[in-house]
């Protein structure tokens, strides 16, 4: 049997105030000799405590789940299928982390990323939903094996920006895909083969949006210890600000022997031969991976700094090519998909006023703060918004508020089930949509609900709509646009 080292660490960061990562080790002593490691790492969001909740309920579910998979298994020989167990327990940790906030309202808006990987014999299984990651180093070659479900891994991928650009960008945590968002959750599950000397890195976004891939290489490349490799994968994070909590888990899988890589080139050196090291971004396959080489370098020292002036200086303008580029297309994409509103303070004003409404000067000034996401006019004049606690109100313009029947769900600010879209015909009917029933719900001026379940069955994620004179409903849902006639059942 081949050895199996692991090491792991977590930390809160310089700029948090609790730890919302949570994470779980599992080796082959308590996996009933059937796997040799099971491994959990969950990057929790949502407000107050709803990310830490919902992160430690799959570092806890998946754990407890594979071990009474395989108690259940006693005696049984047959080969297990780890690429479905590991979609299952995913699955099951979504509806766990689903049924928890719609029994607990304060916690609703939580959801968490994933990233587990089972070892059994020579194969590696991972699986993960959202932008926490896995990497493999092999032969001093760093790759990685996850996709990020996110916004700018997808502009990534689409080629209009490069991964550095992803890295800094300010939508780098717009997820795409997430535990707890929806009743049911798609993981990616591969299963790839593992060889003697092989490093596998599981680790949340706290690491890789502060640390390149060209340093987490370095450190895993020359840091024999699993344990000090954890170690000092943290220390560059913080060290680089340590804007986010820091997950890792180092897997080695086998004898190791790291690399000696010098700290710094010596340009002075008389053998070239001594300064072998470069480091480099190239395309593997059908991914940009990161990778460090270890090529011996045939040329002079001083002509190899010459060459590297004007290399450098060409890379330098086309990345800023590339930036500029990148960011307009970019800018293209969230313009047809808005990105959820960033979380602001409500501002609390004093009283009522009936002014007439001047440009750059408020219509009302009211007490009750409203969320910020929401915002519709009708026919008369009055506003219809929505306070901090989901009830709908009108808003006449004197200041007059008066409740709506029925309420609003959803996130309003940063990161959260769905968010609720609204819209008016009209006749002063409000159509709002339901991210739970994944429909549309009408309802007359005064409130009363006479339709409920408009799109029901063929709609999987209502976002942005309007209704034409007709009554034709046009929604934006699963990035297509759709047309609801006026005349469809239950319109």
């Amino acid at each position: 049997m081949v050895p199996l080292t692991i090491g792991f660490k977590t930390d809160i960061g310089r700029r948090r105030d609790t730890n919302q990562d949570s994470y779980a080790v599992l080796r082959r002593s308590e996996l009933n000799d059937k796997l040799d490691a099971l491994v959990v790492v969950a990057d929790g969001m949502g407000g107050m405590r709803g990310g830490e909740i919902a992160s430690g309920i799959v570092a806890q579910s998946l754990p407890e789940a594979v071990c009474d998979f395989l108690a259940e298994r006693n005696g049984r020989e047959d080969a297990i299928d780890t690429a479905r167990l590991l979609r299952d327990l995913l699955s099951r940790a979504n509806r766990s982390v689903w049924e928890r906030q719609a029994e607990q309202s304060e916690l609703r808006g939580m959801g968490t990323t994933c990233v587990a990987a089972i070892v059994q014999g020579d194969l590696l299984t991972v699986g993960n939903v959202g932008d926490s990651r896995a990497y493999m180093l092999r032969e001093g070659l760093l790759r990685q094996i996850t996709e990020d479900h996110s916004e700018v891994w997808e502009e990534v991928k689409a080629g209009r920006m490069t991964r550095e650009q992803a890295r800094r960008s300010r939508y780098r945590n717009v997820i795409t895909r997430a535990i707890g968002l929806q009743p049911d959750v798609k993981a990616d599950v591969q299963t790839l083969p593992l060889e003697a000397g092989d490093t596998v890195l599981i680790c949340s976004d706290g690491l890789t949006t502060e640390v390149e891939d060209a340093e987490i290489a370095r450190i895993l490349a020359t840091v024999p210890d699993a344990q000090e490799a954890c170690d000092r994968l943290v220390e560059a994070a913080l060290e680089n600000g340590g804007s986010d909590n820091i997950t890792v888990v180092v897997l080695r899988y086998g004898p190791f022997t790291p690399l000696m890589l010098p700290e710094e080139e010596d340009e002075e050196t008389t053998d070239p031969n001594q300064d072998w090291r470069d480091v480099t971004r190239s395309p593997v396959g059908d991914r940009n991976l990161s990778i460090i080489t270890t090529t011996p370098r045939r040329e002079a020292a001083p002509r190899r700094s010459r060459s590297l002036f004007w290399v450098g200086l060409g890379f330098l303008l086309l990345a800023a090519l590339a930036e500029a580029a990148g960011g307009y297309f970019l800018l293209k994409r969230l313009n047809a998909h808005p990105l959820p509103p960033k979380p602001s303070t409500p501002v609390v004003l004093q009283k009522p006023t009936d002014q007439p409404l001047v440009y750059g000067k408020p219509v009302m000034l009211l007490a009750k703060p409203f969320r910020d996401d929401y915002l519709l006019l009708d026919a008369g004049g009055n506003a219809i918004v929505v306070a901090l606690s989901g009830a709908k109100l009108r808003v006449s313009p004197k200041g007059e508020v008066t409740q709506i029947p029925g309420s609003v769900v959803g996130g309003a600010n940063g990161p959260g089930p769905p968010r609720v879209y609204m819209a008016l015909d009209p006749s002063g009917n409000l159509y709002q949509t339901n991210p739970i029933t994944r429909s549309i719900e009408k309802y007359k001026p005064d409130g009363t609900r006479i339709a409920a379940n408009i799109g029901k069955r063929w709609l999987r994620s209502p976002a942005a709509l309007q209704v034409d004179t007709l009554g034709n409903i046009y929604v934006l849902d699963d990035h297509r646009l759709k047309e609801i006639p006026a005349s469809s059942p239950s319109h």
